[in-house]
């Protein structure tokens, strides 16, 4: 006997089904996307897990298959769902083709036939995305709807709803900041010109205040500049400079 997802309780009807249900011997075996247990006692609840199940023959019969919800975007993806009947969880929801890849149909709710569905949609099944509904607000951004009403958010994402870009990224498709730029005009409405380029052998990379780093660690100081006496690189004026009200070393005239 098959069990459709439900509570069964003392005073579930039939009597044939009810004394099954409360028969020592009674065991659950359950198809994907169910779990299995033994009938110790009433009521049984029975819920199909997050996800999708689609059966061979109509009425939930036959052999089945199971597709959880996706923890990441479902991206130029068709699944051929070979179903005369299929089955959803609560507060889920899956997009379908049917013949056309253009034809996209949202179904919310189970199945029993799918030849009772327009015949234009009872044909050629393909799932190109299931989700949950439980998100509110729905998320943005391509992030995907957990069963607990939590939004993943893809990479470059951000926030409870993935309606923003997380630190580096720019654009409406929150794309990585320009190689080479420290920073760079980002955030979800950010055009990505950099703001702030990364400068290779920068003074401060070997603690030189007045020179440019070298590949080797060393500090090559800038023309006018010397070590000072407590070790600092490029930290004074060499002989024959002296320091300007600009900061500068310049040569005596």
């Amino acid at each position: 006997m098959h069990l459709l997802p439900g509570q069964y309780t003392s005073t579930t009807n039939p009597q044939l089904l009810h004394n099954l249900l409360t028969s020592s011997s009674a065991t659950l075996s359950s198809s994907p996307g169910f779990n299995s247990s033994s009938v110790s006692s009433l009521p049984l609840n029975i819920a199909l897990q997050p996800g999708l199940v689609i059966y061979s023959n109509p009425a939930y019969a036959g052999q089945a298959a199971f597709s959880q919800l996706p923890s990441a975007p479902l991206l130029n993806s068709s699944i051929p769902l070979p179903a005369s009947s299929l089955a959803l969880s609560n507060n889920v929801w899956a997009a379908i083709t049917s013949g056309s890849a253009n034809n996209h149909i949202i179904f919310w709710d189970a199945i029993p036939d799918v030849s009772q569905l327009p015949s234009e949609a009872s044909h050629s099944l393909s799932l190109v995305n299931i989700q949950s509904s439980a998100c509110s607000p729905p998320c943005s951004g391509s992030g995907v709807c957990s069963a607990s009403g939590t939004c993943s958010c893809p990479t470059g994402f951000t926030g409870s709803s993935c309606e923003a870009c997380a630190e580096g990224f720019f654009g409406s498709t929150c794309q990585p900041c320009p190689s080479g730029c420290k920073t760079c005009d980002q955030g979800i409405s950010g055009s990505g010109r950099c703001l702030a380029p990364l400068v290779s052998n920068a003074p401060g990379t070997c603690h030189c205040l007045n020179g440019q780093c070298g590949s080797n660690g060393q500090c090559a100081c800038n023309p006018g500049w010397t070590n000072a006496a407590n070790g600092t690189a490029c930290a004074q004026c060499a002989p024959g400079f002296f320091l300007t009200s600009t900061g500068d070393c310049q040569g005596q005239i």
